[in-house]
């Protein structure tokens, strides 16, 4: 029997594989429960030029994205975060919206250290051998793929999850490219499973909030 600590590394992984198929992506549509996706490619259009490089992930920097109320406001989560941790290395920054009570942070906010120097928009065909690759690890559910307008220049919703010994973690989240940066605004939960739609629109609020940051 996997320990927990070992499902952990399988979300990681996961989110891995949502990364790369957001950050590669135009705007991709579609669902699948364990099977292949459908996916349309398509770039959003943006009102200002994007960045051209990525901001310096700061304790400042989060707090302009979404203070700790703001956060609960926004993500409505069970148990509400009481801190914001920022932490930041040349591969990736992250703001962490924290709770004592939780392992999970209510919301995370992921910005790539590394400017975005990908095709914009990556055609349909990668796309969807990305998210069926996914969708075909053992154990894994994609219950949701879909474009989302607006934001940046180009977003994408993703909602997975992974379920071994009895198990089961859920990742939700939303994928950016603004110009060249990469990010995303990530949340977690264990055995209860969030309404799609519902995390949908929490995270597309976090991701604008992210894109009129950078």
């Amino acid at each position: 029997m996997r320990s927990t600590f070992t499902l952990i590394l399988r979300i990681a992984v996961l989110l891995a594989a949502l990364s790369l198929v957001a950050c590669a992506s135009g705007s991709p549509t579609g669902q699948t429960s364990g099977g292949s996706p459908t996916a349309t490619a398509t770039a959003q259009p943006t009102a200002k030029p994007g960045p051209t490089a990525p901001p310096q992930v700061t304790q400042a920097f989060c707090q302009s994205i979404m203070t700790v109320a703001e956060a609960n406001q926004i993500m409505n989560p069970p148990t509400p975060a009481t801190a914001l941790n920022a932490q930041s290395d040349p591969e990736l920054g992250v703001c962490s919206y924290v709770t004592p009570q939780s392992p999970f942070a209510v919301v995370k906010v992921l910005i790539e250290g590394k400017p975005y120097t990908g095709p914009k928009p990556v055609p349909e065909a990668t796309i969807v051998q990305l998210a069926t690759q996914l969708a075909s690890e053992p154990g894994v559910t994609v219950s949701t793929t879909a474009a989302v307008s607006g934001v940046g220049d180009q977003a994408e919703f993703l909602a997975a999850n992974v379920s071994e010994s009895g198990m089961t973690f859920y990742a939700d989240a939303i994928y950016i490219i603004y110009g060249n940066v990469a990010s995303e605004c990530v949340d977690f939960n264990l055995n209860t499973k969030p309404d799609d739609a519902t995390q949908q629109s929490a995270l597309t609020q976090c991701g604008q909030r992210v894109v009129a940051q950078l």
